[in-house]
């Protein structure tokens, strides 16, 4: 697991090291299905843009933040969001980008409607 950093190993700073063999232990002691939810989620990581990064880092952050009856909201409205089909997944979110659509263009009157819509900054 740590050979993609043989040639980084020797720069690194000691408790770098020791954080990565102690990762590294853990890692061989998991199911191979956990290894395998692991690995999916870096392979995502490592093809998002930094954008993309820092926009999941402050939806954690704003996650952590909530308080315990919020994030078990937000929790269960995922859980249902992720048992609904493909096609209805796809409805919901057209619904949703229609309304964020119209938000903006009332508070922009006048202003053209973007393509994308800016992210949302707050909680």
């Amino acid at each position: 697991m740590l050979a993609p950093l043989q040639s980084q190993w020797s720069q690194m700073p000691p408790e770098r090291q020791q954080r990565l063999a102690a990762h590294a232990t853990r890692w061989a002691s998991l199911p191979p299905e956990r290894q395998q939810r692991i690995h999916e989620r870096l392979t995502r990581w490592a093809a998002m843009t930094p954008e993309q990064r820092r926009q999941l880092r402050q939806n954690v952050r704003a996650f952590h933040n909530l308080t315990p009856a919020e994030r078990a909201r937000v929790d269960a409205a995922f859980h249902r969001f992720q048992s609904l089909s493909p096609a209805e997944r796809r409805a919901l979110r057209e619904r949703w980008h229609h309304q964020q659509r119209m938000r903006w263009d009332a508070g922009h009157a006048g202003h053209p409607i973007p393509m994308h819509m800016p992210a949302h900054r707050g909680h």
